[in-house]
């Protein structure tokens, strides 16, 4: 796929959680993309280019809009003047970029492990395999600290109960006292991980990553079969 670089417009903004929004991007024109890439994201802030990327979380569609899933960097550089910006501002993307693609699902089961905006990719990846009716069965497991920090929770609870081969499993590592599901780290959650028929897909902090990843092989998950993208 070429990269291409747009000229697009915020179509819409929405609160995911106090630090987290979605973006939806309008570029103008048809977008060829494949689920888990990414593109950069530049505008300009009184004369000086500020540029980041960010994983798109929304299916190829044969759309003209992208949507973001963007958490604010308290004192970052780009985030906080991004999060200053409204509906029909302008900004430059460039894209499609990254290899962390949903076609290198080759087994029979997808699993897919994120935490904060890790998600992003995963939620792409999760709605394109659903649009597409794949006979695969699809884990999402998603990890954060709070419970008000899980991240289209209703979109998935949704998507579990329309699709017999989706199951989206939410842990919450720091849950108050009337948190009624899982606890802990990702990690800790494998249990419907099947070994030897999953091709898993990961993304988050380093941190997450070398801890999953360490938990799959000793599960006996190929190491071939364990496809990530890291934010760092």
């Amino acid at each position: 796929m070429a990269i291409k670089k747009f000229d697009a417009k915020i179509s819409k903004i929405v609160d995911l959680s106090s630090t987290v929004r979605h973006f939806e991007i309008d570029l103008g024109q048809e977008f060829d993309y494949k689920a888990g890439q990414f593109v950069n994201v530049a505008f300009d802030d009184n004369g000086t280019l500020l540029r980041r990327p960010y994983s798109i979380a929304s299916n190829p569609n044969k759309s003209s809009k992208i949507e973001l899933c963007i958490k604010l960097v308290e004192g970052g550089q780009v985030t906080p003047k991004l999060f200053e910006k409204k509906e029909g501002d302008s900004l430059q993307i460039m894209g499609p970029l990254g290899m962390f693609t949903i076609d290198k699902a080759e087994k029979e089961k997808v699993v897919l492990i994120g935490t904060g905006t890790g998600l992003a990719p995963l939620r792409g990846m999760v709605n394109d395999l659903l649009s597409k009716q794949v006979e695969k069965e699809i884990i999402l497991i998603f990890g954060c600290r709070h419970e008000e920090e899980i991240l289209y929770k209703n979109e998935f609870e949704k998507l579990e109960t329309e699709n017999s081969n989706f199951k989206y499993i939410k842990i919450v590592s720091r849950p108050t006292d009337t948190w009624e599901g899982r606890t802990g780290h990702v990690q800790d959650n494998f249990d419907r991980v099947d070994p030897l028929n999953s091709s898993v897909f990961i993304c988050g902090l380093p941190a997450m990553f070398d801890g999953a990843k360490e938990k799959l092989l000793s599960l006996g998950v190929d190491e071939k079969s364990i496809h990530h993208e890291v934010f760092r």
